[in-house]
């Protein structure tokens, strides 16, 4: 029997062998596809937690926060704020454990919301792993659990949003939230996702965590975000592996009913889970199932079904 609070513990504990964090995504998608198909087999997600991408891989013993001696100076957070973006490891670690301390993790992770909503490029992970984050937010129970998942949030924030550009005076930051963006229609790019969903899936990825959390930007950020999707969509890769298309126009006619979506991702996941991004897709898919017409869900179902595999 799998134990949410423990998977929880150890998922925060996970170091990314390859930038960015995804096993706080995949205990996620478990943890919801058990609360939506409780009748199903325990394998399935125990295979899925011993991927490496999800608890099989690296990962910290103790917090390195404690590694450190806690020795003036002290920092205000303007200068904890700097620690963290310009990746000074390892006291960007007490730098969040600080902030933690004083303002709660909550208060970290919605400083980034708007660098997040802004960043969306190339894989999507700017996003996607910050909805993971506060997604993990109600499963944080205890002092030990946070301060890791602080620690994993102060790693991804630099890694992603900020790069060190040395001492010289920088050019005043432009988001695509602040442009007059024209309005973006969400079932066009839900269509051109599906067309190309993009290596792993990400493009749908992306799409699909935008809809699970519109309720947390506002009108101008969404269209802002799907105009980022639009240019990951329409990105064309130097590697040939990456450029995925689905034969649109050739997907069979086939039948459409309440059982047909449990039925295509449990069919994926039975296939044999490889990578974690076999687990998230068949979690964000039960997400994008809700909104789509019966055409677009037959698109996805050939998708899972036929082209997903053999990416």
């Amino acid at each position: 029997m799998i134990d949410e609070d423990f998977i929880i513990r150890e998922s925060v504990k996970y170091l990314p062998a390859f930038k960015d964090i995804h096993s706080i995504k995949g205990v996620l998608s478990i943890i919801r596809f058990k609360k939506r198909y409780p009748h199903w087999s325990e394998k399935i997600f125990t295979d899925a937690l011993n991927l490496p991408q999800c608890l099989n891989g690296p990962a910290a013993t103790s917090l390195f926060s404690n590694l450190i001696n806690n020795q003036p100076p002290t920092y205000n957070d303007s200068k904890t704020k700097h620690i963290i973006e310009t990746g000074l490891f390892p006291l960007a670690y007490k730098a969040g454990v600080d902030w933690h301390q004083k303002h709660g993790i909550e208060n970290i992770l919605m400083t980034y919301k708007k660098e997040a909503i802004n960043t969306i490029h190339d894989l999507g992970h700017a996003w996607t792993i910050w909805c993971s984050f506060y997604e993990l937010l109600p499963y944080l129970k205890n002092t030990e659990t946070t301060l890791f998942a602080t620690e994993r949030l102060v790693e991804f924030i630099s890694q992603q949003f900020h790069k060190y550009s040395g001492n010289e005076p920088q050019p005043t930051k432009e988001y695509y939230s602040d442009k007059q963006l024209a309005p973006i229609d969400f079932n066009t790019i839900l269509d051109l996702c599906l067309r190309k969903p993009g290596f792993m899936g990400h493009n749908l990825l992306t799409l699909g965590y935008l809809l699970r959390h519109k309720s947390i930007i506002n009108d101008t950020e969404f269209n802002a975000a799907l105009f980022q999707v639009e240019q990951m969509a329409n990105y064309q890769w130097n590697n040939p592996a990456f450029e995925i298309n689905v034969p649109v126009d050739s997907v069979p006619d086939t039948k459409i009913n309440s059982s047909t979506l449990e039925n295509t991702i449990l069919n994926l996941l039975k296939s044999g889970i490889n990578d974690v991004h076999t687990l998230t897709m068949a979690d964000i898919a039960y997400d994008l199932w809700q909104l789509m017409d019966v055409r677009q869900r037959q698109v996805l179902k050939y998708y899972l079904d036929i082209v997903f595999e053999k990416r």
